[in-house]
């Protein structure tokens, strides 16, 4: 769907999901202007996607998209737990010290995660592993908690 199709649709769902390029152009722009929350992902390397993430944000900020409408997402993080923790300490200071937050909850780099996805489904939709699970529908909550406060 275009970007003019996916503003010609906003206003006839109470949510639309559009999955748009990383960058500030006229079509991201256009659609940010008439979000009401936008969800945005990042992932744990600060050279290439933390960067990449802030320059976003605050090419964002500039056009006037005001901070409390975009809502940080951490992704592809390690599975293993003290490296994941460690590249979530490391993101959320990245982001805070340039100004933003992320949302609550982090998604592990999984292999069980790309394979529901190739399959056409869900985060929430994985089966026979609980923790991941449970992230996946932490993170749901956090970005419903962040729709719903927009």
């Amino acid at each position: 769907m275009a970007a003019r199709q996916a503003m010609e649709q906003a206003g006839r769902y109470d949510v639309l999901v559009i999955d748009a390029p990383g960058w500030t152009d006229r079509n991201t722009l256009a659609l940010a202007r008439c979000s009401t929350f936008m969800v945005i992902q990042t992932g744990p390397n600060p050279t290439y996607e933390l960067s990449a993430t802030v320059r976003l944000l605050h090419g964002l900020k500039a056009e006037g998209v005001e901070a409390w409408r975009m809502g940080v997402v951490l992704s592809r993080f390690s599975e293993d737990e003290p490296i994941r923790r460690q590249e979530e300490e490391l993101a959320r200071a990245y982001l805070k010290e340039a100004g933003y937050v992320a949302l609550d909850g982090c998604l592990r780099n999984s292999p069980v995660y790309g394979s529901a996805l190739a399959e056409g489904l869900g985060l929430t939709e994985i089966s026979g592993e609980e923790k991941l699970l449970k992230e996946a529908n932490f993170m749901m909550a956090s970005i419903e908690k962040g729709v719903r406060s927009a």
